[in-house]
């Protein structure tokens, strides 16, 4: 589980192969919220995917849906 949720983050951060990567920001709140926000996020799909295996391409979706909801957004660095 621990390794499935480490994957999703890696895809939903973008990965490092790119040359810029995206990262998650928010116009008020800190580095230690996005912390709280993502394990939030990560918690609320890992219980889903104990109810029905969810592919990983759907749980990068659902995690990025989860952190758009808490008012993160993604940008290019």
């Amino acid at each position: 589980m621990k390794t499935l949720l480490a994957c999703v983050l890696f895809l939903a951060l973008g990965g490092c192969a790119s040359s810029s990567k995206e990262v998650w920001v928010h116009p008020e709140r800190t580095g230690a919220n996005y912390e709280q926000d993502e394990a939030q996020c990560n918690f609320e799909i890992g219980k889903l995917n104990a109810q029905k295996e969810i592919a990983v391409e759907q749980q990068t979706k659902l995690f990025n849906d989860c952190m758009k909801s808490k008012g993160w957004k993604q940008e290019k660095r």
